[in-house]
């Protein structure tokens, strides 16, 4: 928990973040690992892949956790279904937010998991985008020029890996 707010955004009350424990992991082993987890999601043979969205840059790992208790009667379908999962966090490289949902009897992680935690993340930035400070408007005589200025392609593309990312990073355990 980040904060306590009110319908309008008020803060109640402020939980800091507080580290409780660092995992000791190489850097190339650490980047190894989010490589994988990028992979799952942004590679064609990802098991998330067929329900990524090329807007979110995140990566994740999908998860169908077998139910060993086969039911007999009334409901059973139901309950002999597998237990679906996803954990995910965004932006891959810098994470600010961490998503984990876990569906009893839910069937397939990357079926059924994997889209409620997209929209989950897709929720959080636009509600970090609708709380970012607002920017100025330019002069109109600026706004005009800088409507002429001539618009290059950009082809999207996996991140470099960043000299700032601690080896702790995903991992480090903390009460947010």
């Amino acid at each position: 928990v980040r904060a306590i707010e009110t319908s309008d955004g008020t803060v109640v009350q402020d939980f800091p973040p507080r580290v409780r424990h660092k995992v000791n992991v190489k850097a190339e082993n650490m980047q190894r690992i989010v490589d994988g987890l990028w992979s799952v999601v942004n590679d064609p043979r990802g098991t998330a892949w067929p329900v990524r969205d090329p807007m979110l840059d995140i990566a994740g790992k999908t998860g169908t956790a077998q139910n060993g208790l086969r039911a007999k009667g009334e409901g059973s379908a139901f309950r002999d279904r597998d237990h679906a999962w996803f954990a995910v966090f965004s932006p891959s490289r810098a994470p600010e937010v961490a998503v984990i949902v876990l569906l009893e009897h839910g069937g397939s992680g990357p079926t059924q998991a994997a889209p409620v935690a997209l929209q989950i993340i897709r929720d959080y930035h636009k509600l970090a985008a609708s709380r970012a400070p607002k920017k100025r408007r330019l002069p109109s005589a600026l706004q005009a020029g800088a409507r002429s200025a001539p618009l290059r392609s950009v082809r999207r593309s996996r991140p470099s890996p960043s000299a700032s990312m601690s080896h702790t990073s995903p991992l480090t355990s903390s009460s947010r």
